[in-house]
């Protein structure tokens, strides 16, 4: 059940996945840029965390098309290991795209799940944040 807490912590703790992401694109934006390859992990495993939410309602049973999230769920996971191949901004611009395509795919999957109504727009602003940090980093 969602609760006024529920959206709250969910904000909070989605902003907070977020410093992995701002921190090394403020710091290369200084000239520091030591951070860049742990920003692409943290990205590759927010990837492989996105595909993930798909499968916990396909394997309980409470979304519809489970063997489509189910599949759908391998995807950004195997995004993340390509982008991982390389590195400066191929590696970033891969991850980008693996990020806004895992959104329009969620945006595109959510009539087959019960998500709460906060969690679309929030999946957009960390998408669009994160984003913008990983290509700030990569000029």
């Amino acid at each position: 059940m969602n609760t006024p807490y529920t959206t709250r912590a969910a904000w909070l703790l989605g902003l907070a996945g977020l410093i992995p992401f701002v921190a090394p694109a403020a710091l290369a934006l200084m000239g520091n840029t030591t951070w860049l390859h742990a920003q692409h992990v943290y990205a590759a495993c927010i990837l492989a965390f996105l595909g993930a939410l798909h499968w916990g309602p396909a394997l309980n049973g409470s979304a519809q098309q489970p063997a489509l999230l189910l599949a759908w769920g391998v995807i950004p996971s195997l995004m993340a290991w390509v982008a991982l191949q390389w590195a400066g901004a191929q590696a970033a611009a891969c991850l980008v795209a693996g990020l806004v395509v895992t959104l329009a795919a969620d945006l595109a999957l959510a009539r087959f799940h019960r998500w709460p109504a906060f969690y679309l727009k929030l999946r957009s602003v960390l998408t669009v944040v994160a984003s913008v940090s990983l290509w700030l980093a990569s000029i």
